[in-house]
């Protein structure tokens, strides 16, 4: 029997759209996962009716100026959630268990590459590593450099000598 739903692809039916795995549940799934990958610390932080951030750090080996350098590595992962086909309740709340069940099976499926050595951590959560700033402040490097790359502009590359001062 055919649905109207795609197998595959934009509008294909996952798995936990239909989920009742509330988000605290998931939360303790992903930090179970996170620490089962040498994770030193993580948290969440929630963002009433907006979306929640996933933020981790790991001990990286980074190489800067041909020097092997140890040091945390912030991951921070913002996820936003859609409510505009959300006319109930019961519909926003399936919608946040949706999104938290989902940021929980795509860190499985990029852990699980990087231990099957498709893929380096780095290529995983680059975009998403924070990096800190004069004052206390940080950034995700994306957001670092995306108005650059949708301006147009050539792109100056970061200074991470101040990574050794760490």
């Amino acid at each position: 029997m055919m649905t109207s739903r795609k197998k595959f692809g934009r509008g294909a039916k996952m798995a936990y759209e239909s989920t009742q795995v509330s988000p605290i549940r998931t939360w303790g799934d992903i930090n179970a996962l996170l620490y089962s990958h040498e994770c030193s610390a993580s948290r969440y932080t929630d963002e009433i009716n907006k979306g929640f951030a996933v933020e981790f750090i790991t001990k990286r080996t980074a190489v800067i100026e041909d020097k092997k350098v140890p040091r945390n590595h912030a991951v921070r992962i913002p996820v936003t959630f859609d409510f505009s086909q959300c006319n109930t309740k019961k519909q926003r709340e399936q919608e946040i268990r949706t999104k938290w069940r989902s940021v929980f099976y795509w860190l499985k499926a990029q852990f699980d590459a990087i231990d099957k050595g498709i893929v380096l951590f780095e290529q995983v959560f680059l975009a998403d590593t924070v990096l800190p700033l004069p004052g206390g402040r940080s950034i995700r490097l994306i957001d670092h450099v995306l108005p650059d790359l949708v301006g147009g502009k050539a792109l100056k590359p970061p200074d991470f000598r101040m990574l050794l001062e760490e």
